[in-house]
């Protein structure tokens, strides 16, 4: 039976690092999914009058905003993980890391918030 390698052994952080990467693209693929949301909903709400539209217009671009923002997030906490890849760290806990995906996930949440603020306006205003 083999020894079991200690806690933090470069195999775990590698298999760490692996799962963070695996959840931050797909925290991208949602934001990236999002971002037809809003535009999808106004194209189908086109019918109401042009006061609703403009009234509702900074919930679409915050949305739109916040969405973007979350996927460009996600890609520069791909990069600060590549970056302790390379030099053989392996470090889902720098700090780099942990404020980039910690601001993917807020502004990512903060999107779906005002989407959702979106729809409500839309229904209350019909």
């Amino acid at each position: 039976m083999a020894a079991k390698a200690p806690v933090g052994a470069l195999q775990d952080r590698q298999e760490a690092c692996k799962t963070f990467l695996e959840q931050t693209k797909q925290l991208i693929t949602l934001a990236s999914a999002f971002l037809f949301a809003p535009a999808a909903f106004v194209t189908l709400a086109k019918d109401l009058e042009q006061m609703k539209r403009v009234a509702t217009s900074g919930y679409f671009l915050g949305a739109e905003f916040c969405f973007i923002l979350s996927v460009v997030l996600g890609y520069v906490t791909i990069g600060t993980i590549a970056g302790t890849q390379n030099d053989g760290t392996y470090n889902v806990f720098r700090l780099a890391t942990r404020v980039s995906s910690g601001a993917q996930f807020v502004t990512y949440v903060l999107g779906i918030v005002v989407f959702a603020l979106l729809v409500r306006r839309f229904l209350s205003t019909a």
